[in-house]
């Protein structure tokens, strides 16, 4: 499971590391930058707190690099902030998963959804 774990996290972390150079050249104007908000978001959809960031993810010394929030099927999940789906498939350990590109080198993740109803570029 450890193995799989860091298979997982190697393939996202490349994955980023993608998207941020591509997404370098495609800079998003905003009225206000998202870096300006002091990390003050709301929750992308109501439900309760199942990881949080840096919790034991239970084999070896994995830790979590983000949080999971638990919702009813077919809650609709929102963006924390505009921006722009920069990848929008899915991902073996997230299921299918959205990114948005906020600008400033931001990028918020949201993983293990029903449905995408949103593409690249959107």
């Amino acid at each position: 499971m450890l193995t799989e774990l860091e298979s997982q996290e190697q393939a996202l972390t490349r994955l980023l590391a993608e998207l941020s150079s591509i997404l370098s050249d495609y800079p998003i104007n905003a009225e206000e930058p998202i870096s300006q908000l002091g990390g003050q978001f709301t929750w992308p959809v109501a439900g309760r707190l199942v990881t949080s960031f840096g919790d034991s993810r239970g084999v070896g010394n994995v830790r979590s690099k983000g949080v999971v929030l638990a919702a009813n099927t077919g809650d609709e999940v929102r963006a924390i902030y505009h921006g722009r789906i920069a990848y929008a498939d899915w991902l073996p350990g997230l299921g299918l998963l959205t990114i948005i590109d906020h600008g400033d080198g931001l990028l918020s993740l949201y993983g293990y959804n029903d449905t995408l109803l949103k593409s690249v570029g959107d």
